[in-house]
């Protein structure tokens, strides 16, 4: 099932955008983190969803019983400032929230 969520981020005081693809008939025992490049518009995650046939994300998290997270990083690149700690987000808050 894929589902797009948006959710508060205390390290990047804002709202982030992930996009989730989790197995549809098994529970999940990984996560795995998806990092990209840039996306416009915001929450516009086809770069992600066309992805060839072999990298089709729900049948990897099917596959393996995992869950696919791709947040939405506001085009920065994951380059970290005072204000928009990216490095943080994806080293800690987001891996603890699942």
């Amino acid at each position: 099932m894929t589902e797009k969520v948006i959710i508060r981020s205390n390290t990047l005081h804002c709202d982030v955008a992930l996009k989730i693809v989790t197995p549809l008939q098994r529970r999940a025992e990984k996560v795995l983190l998806l990092l990209h490049g840039s996306i416009q518009p915001e929450g516009d995650f086809s770069a992600i969803e066309n992805n060839p046939q072999e990298l089709r994300l729900q049948e990897l998290c099917d596959q393996y019983q995992l869950i696919v997270v791709t947040p939405y990083m506001k085009n920065c690149y994951y380059i970290s400032s005072d204000q928009y700690n990216c490095d943080l987000f994806v080293s800690e808050e987001l891996p603890n929230g699942f």
